[in-house]
C-alpha cells in the first residue's frame, strides 16, 4: 500500500513530500473523456517522476553502502523510467494540441 495505492509489492513506506493521487475523475476505469484521459496521463507522469526521484536517492544510499552493482541495476531501472516519461510527454503534448 503506497498513500493508498497498493503496488503489489506490500508497500508501506510513507514520503516525505506528500502527493495526491486524486487526477479529477471518480474512477480510473470510467475515465472516458478526453479530458479525463488528458488529466490521469498528466498525473501519472507527475507521480513517474516523483518515483523516480526516489530511485536516485536509493541509488546514492546503495553506492554509500558499497552495493555498486544494485546501484547499477537502479540506474538501468531509472533510465527505463525516463524513456517511459519521454514518451509520456509526447502523449501529454499531442493531446493538448
Amino acid at each position: 500500500m503506497h498513500d493508498g495505492i497498493d503496488h503489489g509489492m506490500g508497500d508501506t513506506h510513507g514520503h516525505e513530500g506528500a502527493h495526491c493521487h486524486d487526477h479529477g475523475c471518480a474512477s480510473c476505469a470510467q475515465c472516458d473523456s478526453k479530458d479525463e484521459l488528458l488529466a490521469l496521463l498528466k498525473y501519472t507522469y507527475e507521480h513517474n517522476r516523483h518515483h523516480n526521484a526516489e530511485l536516485l536517492d536509493m541509488q546514492k544510499k546503495l553506492r554509500a553502502l558499497g552495493l555498486d552493482a544494485a546501484a547499477e541495476q537502479l540506474g538501468k531501472s531509472i533510465d527505463d523510467y525516463d524513456k517511459g516519461d519521454v514518451r509520456l510527454a509526447a502523449i501529454l503534448n499531442s493531446l493538448k494540441g
